[in-house]
């Protein structure tokens, strides 16, 4: 099966999208034109080259409307579990960065962006890597500019997290009228 990605086999960060545009699509790689500069700027503001950075698409062509729901049911799911096998194979790949709600779903076994973009969730369990920080797709943000700065957080995000394969759960301590020493430590 044909399969799209871009970006050293060795990443500890891969962003995943649904499928390409149709100009990325013609030339080869996941994103294209302004869609690249867009991710690429924002990845570079957060201190994370893109060169270090792995890029898969779960659809490797645009689909008729822009839409994956054109597609067969079955030859989705054939999409989806071959780039699920790719990302298994990137032994060294410690966060996943979905974008958009088709990866949420298969990826995190979560619906909508919208709530769940920007925070760090565990990645189902047929997958190797174990977290995974979603964001909207940039087709979204060009149409929403006060979006972009969510994708910005992510990689921000990313980057602190992209050392540690599992989430790290900070122990909150919820304790009432402590006293100044209990403060100070």
């Amino acid at each position: 099966m044909r399969s799209l990605g871009t970006g050293p086999l060795d990443a500890k960060i891969c962003i995943v999208i649904d499928f390409p545009s149709v100009s990325a699509a013609a030339e080869n790689v996941v994103f294209y034109g302004w869609e690249g500069e867009l991710i690429n700027s924002k990845l570079l503001k957060a201190g994370i080259h893109p060169s270090s950075v792995r890029f898969e698409s779960v659809i490797p062509f645009c689909p008729s409307y822009k839409n994956y729901r054109t597609l067969d049911p079955i030859k989705l799911d054939d999409y989806i579990r071959s780039t699920k096998q790719r990302l298994n194979d990137l032994l060294d790949l410690k966060l996943l960065i979905p974008l958009g709600n088709l990866c949420l779903k298969e990826f995190c076994n979560k619906k909508s962006i919208d709530k769940w973009q920007l925070s760090l969730l565990p990645t189902v369990d047929s997958l190797n890597v174990q977290k995974a920080i979603p964001s909207f797709l940039p087709s979204r943000l060009v149409k929403d500019f006060s979006l972009q700065i969510f994708l910005e957080l992510c990689f921000i995000k990313a980057q602190e997290e992209k050392e540690f394969s599992e989430i790290r759960n900070n122990k909150l301590d919820f304790k009432i009228n402590r006293t100044v020493d209990e403060t100070i430590s």
